[in-house]
């Protein structure tokens, strides 16, 4: 999401540059394609409502659903699924979905998420913190072989920063 002067551009732009991103990581496979659908997520009465993330503004959440679907009738082989994460976007924990997503803080080196490094502590013991969803970059999920015809769905939330991280 790109955020100017306190409002936000349309998510028409966010979702043309992600699929962009997207499809490059499938260059080499280009029987695979991959759609974005970005929605707002909120809750009413309760109840998670998803909604046109067209007026999406610093602070709501949204959802990022990627589809890659083979479109050959052959099947592709080591699909791996991109979903970069903007300066102003702060991804929310546990929301990777399938299961066993890799994160990226520099969106080159990816480990298993939840991303966690070594820090000292006030008593100057070396400990094990998780890395803040706002330092993360990018995700990425291995989906393996994917058949002729067949699609296979990745999803994350990501919440709008007011600013972008610091770097």
């Amino acid at each position: 999401m790109c955020v100017k002067g306190g409002t936000m551009k349309t998510v028409k732009a966010y979702v043309s540059i992600i699929s962009f991103v997207v499809l490059l990581s499938l260059a080499a496979q280009a029987e695979v394609k991959a759609v974005l659908k970005t929605e707002k997520v909120s809750v009413q009465n309760g109840k998670e409502v998803m909604s046109s993330a067209e007026k999406a503004a610093p602070g709501d959440t949204l959802q990022l659903t990627v589809t890659y679907k083979n479109t050959d009738k052959e099947a592709a082989s080591k699909v791996i699924a991109n979903l970069p994460i903007d300066l102003r976007e702060e991804y929310v924990a546990g929301s990777a979905s399938p299961a066993g997503a890799l994160a990226s803080t520099d969106g080159a080196n990816f480990f298993p998420v939840p991303l966690k490094r070594m820090v000292k502590n006030s008593e100057g013991k070396t400990v094990e913190q998780e890395i803040p969803g706002s330092e993360y970059r990018a995700l990425r999920w291995s989906l393996g072989d994917l058949a002729g015809g067949a699609s296979r769905t990745v999803t994350a939330r990501v919440k709008i920063r007011t600013a972008p991280a610091a770097r």
